[in-house]
């Protein structure tokens, strides 16, 4: 009988011990997966998209900066002011949700999120994915050969940080590493 009661807690050490790995590589996984999406986010915003070499001082564009050099140069052409209006609220409506992403995946961090948490994330997701459009056709239409912009970096660290960030607020799977539902 004592062997079989030596056994039993024996199995439920290792049961134990088993238990607390998992959690502990769960937390790995997920910790790393949301600290590349909020690198690649951060970098993808704060790197050039394009580069305006027509004009005698060069202007780069980044998405960190593009809805503030959007409105401060309303003025300036009077007949493109509702569309630069419109602009400039785009890319501080993207600005925002750059930033929400970023909060977001720090916010998993503690592995531990409610309902409410992830709603927001799937929303924030789904915006940023609609908004990678922008970097996009920037980076395109500066790489034409008609035009003297540069396109720059910031669409290779962009597009995939969303993608990523996405896969980890609407993938199952990924979502049980971060956010207990109950």
């Amino acid at each position: 009988m004592a062997d079989n009661e030596t056994d039993v807690e024996r199995i439920r050490r290792r049961l134990l011990d088993l238990e607390v790995r998992v959690h502990t590589l769960e937390s790995i996984a997920i910790r790393s997966l949301t600290f590349v999406a909020a690198c690649l986010l951060m970098l993808g915003s704060a790197l050039p998209t394009f580069t305006d070499a027509r004009a005698f001082d060069p202007m780069t564009v980044r998405l960190l900066t593009a809805p503030f050099e959007v409105f401060g140069s309303l003025g300036e052409n009077g007949d493109e002011e509702g569309f630069g209006a419109a602009m400039g609220l785009a890319f501080l409506g993207l600005l925002a949700c750059i930033l929400t992403a970023v909060g977001l995946c720090f916010a998993t961090w503690r592995r531990w999120a409610g309902p409410g948490l992830v709603r927001t994330a799937q929303i924030v997701a789904v915006l940023l994915l609609i908004g990678t459009l922008a970097p996009v056709l920037l980076t395109f239409a500066a790489a034409k050969p008609e035009t003297d912009d540069t396109p720059g970096p910031a669409v290779w660290y962009f597009v995939p940080g969303a993608i990523l960030f996405a896969a980890i607020a609407f993938n199952e799977q990924l979502r049980q590493l971060w956010c207990r539902e109950d």
